[in-house]
């Protein structure tokens, strides 16, 4: 048994030996250049094939960034960007549109379809710019065309109410309501053609309701009150107005205008001056240099009147944006808590405002007592007025002047004033 034992421990040790030699005699073979550089790496490459394409195009995209600064999403960027620089268009539009700028909406709304054709906003605001536009030929808009466009637009939002998830749940009704408000102000525009003043409040009303940044629905509701002297109620319209946007000028210039016929000369001067701060015309600065006689201030009145005919005789465009609106002033009151008269004065022509002006002119001399100066400036706008087209607007002015001033005017200047009154009463 322990003879048994011995030759077990000696085989164990024979084969560790064994062994141990063939591990000597078999030593690995050094990997070939090819294996090393070609095989081996080209296996891994297989192995892993879909990390290799991804790390090749990142690189790829670095690449052409550096390179060509072109992104990897290039496409799809400028999808995003053309829908953002349309979208940036359609809200120009829809901002003028709240300012009653109807062409300059049009203009952008045409410029956000022709960067994004899809854009389903900018068409709808586009089409209804063109509710204004006379037909081809036309000089005015027929009314029945006018209210046909309403109609059909009317018809397109309340298909554009029911459609979809959005419409069948009801959603998209209150949106698409407060889009319709340029419909109401619409409609309010041929009421009032028509004479119909109460149904043009009543969609004047609601287009700014609906929309109570839309200035110019305030100006259109507040005109009606001012055109049958109630001009409490049109300060009330505008103060709203004033209170969604300070700085309209045009808001500003109204509530002037009011101001005037409350004879509140002083408000009236600062909302004048307010509005020709903001965007000066010849109109605001015309009623300035008015508002400034009633106060008595005739030095700032002749300052003002002399810079605007001097700006005037540089300009020979009668387009230039100081120059080119028409201009409306209503007779004032011509003896203190009177009704004013139901009359305007219009101002359309160069010639026509230049008149107007010359005439103020004269009576900023006049109550400085410099009658020469003011005679020269009467004479020179009655040359300009052969028609006498504006004597019963000049007479209006200087019989509310006597009356409505805060100042009792010098003696001297009620005599000029006199005679020129006498002047103008004559007949033609």
């Amino acid at each position: 048994m322990e003879h048994d034992a011995l030759l077990l421990t000696r085989l164990h040790e024979l084969e560790l030996d064994l062994q141990a030699i063939k591990a000597k005699l078999i030593k690995p073979k050094d990997p070939s250049p090819v294996d090393r550089y070609l095989r081996r790496p080209w296996n891994w490459v297989l192995k892993n094939w879909g990390f290799c394409v991804f790390v090749l195009g990142l690189c790829f995209a670095v690449w052409t960034y550096t390179r060509y600064g072109v992104g990897y999403f290039e496409s799809q960027k400028s999808i995003s960007l053309r829908r953002e620089s349309s979208e940036s268009y359609r809200h120009l539009g829809d901002k003028l549109m709240l300012y009653g700028e109807f062409k300059a909406a049009k203009d952008a709304y045409s410029r956000a379809l022709k960067i994004n054709d899809s854009n389903i906003e900018a068409t709808r605001g586009l089409l209804q710019t063109e509710v204004l536009e006379p037909l081809e030929g036309q000089k005015y808009v027929i009314p029945e065309i006018m209210q046909a466009r309403i109609d059909h637009l009317r018809d397109m939002m309340k298909t554009a109410e029911e459609s979809g998830l959005s419409g069948f749940l009801g959603l998209r009704t209150k949106t698409i309501e407060s889009e319709s408000y340029l419909l109401d102000f619409f409609e309010g525009l041929l009421h009032q053609d028509k004479n119909e003043s109460n149904q043009a409040k009543i969609s004047y009303g609601k287009s700014f309701e609906k929309n109570p940044k839309f200035i110019y629905g305030y100006i259109a509701y507040a005109m009606l009150d001012y055109e049958n002297h109630d001009y409490n109620s049109a300060i009330t319209t505008l103060e709203a107005a004033k209170r969604q946007d300070p700085n309209s000028a045009y808001v500003l210039d109204i509530l002037g205008a009011c101001y005037m016929f409350k004879e509140e000369f002083q408000k009236a001067a600062y909302y004048f001056s307010e509005s020709s701060r903001i965007s000066a015309t010849l109109s605001n600065s015309m009623e300035l240099s008015e508002a400034k006689r009633y106060l008595m201030e005739a030095d700032d009145a002749r300052q003002l009147d002399e810079a605007i005919i001097e700006q005037i005789s540089e300009t020979r465009n009668e387009k230039e944006r100081f120059l080119e609106n028409d201009l409306l002033f209503g007779f004032l009151p011509e003896t203190k808590g009177k009704a004013a008269p139901n009359e305007n004065q219009t101002m359309i022509t160069l010639d026509e405002k230049k008149t107007g002006l010359y005439y103020a002119l004269a009576l900023d001399h006049a109550l400085n007592e410099e009658f020469d100066k003011a005679d020269e400036s009467f004479t020179e706008a009655a040359r300009l007025d052969p028609g006498k087209k504006y004597d019963r607007y000049v007479r209006n002015r200087i019989v509310s002047l006597e009356h409505l001033s805060i100042k009792e005017l010098p003696t001297a200047t009620q005599t000029w004033m006199n005679k020129k009154v006498l002047l103008l009463s004559s007949p033609k």
